[in-house]
């Protein structure tokens, strides 16, 4: 089960869930949303869009290399 929160902003388009703090923060970048200035709710710290950015450049290399070996 899981508790879906919105934190005052409207729903996603059907079909669309996103799970975790960290691809909350990179789907509001990438929609030219302001995010949530705050830590969130279990949030430990808010992570820089760099930093963001950075991890999922490595997550689609990492993707990459997997599909071609």
């Amino acid at each position: 089960m899981a508790r879906l929160l919105t934190y005052g902003w409207s729903t996603l388009p059907s079909g669309t869930r996103v799970y975790g703090h960290r691809p909350l923060r990179l789907l509001c970048h990438f929609m030219d949303l302001q995010p949530p200035t705050r830590a969130l709710s279990g949030e430990r710290s808010v992570s820089e869009v760099d930093h963001l950015l950075a991890d999922l450049d490595r997550q689609r290399q990492a993707d990459t290399a997997a599909l071609l070996a």
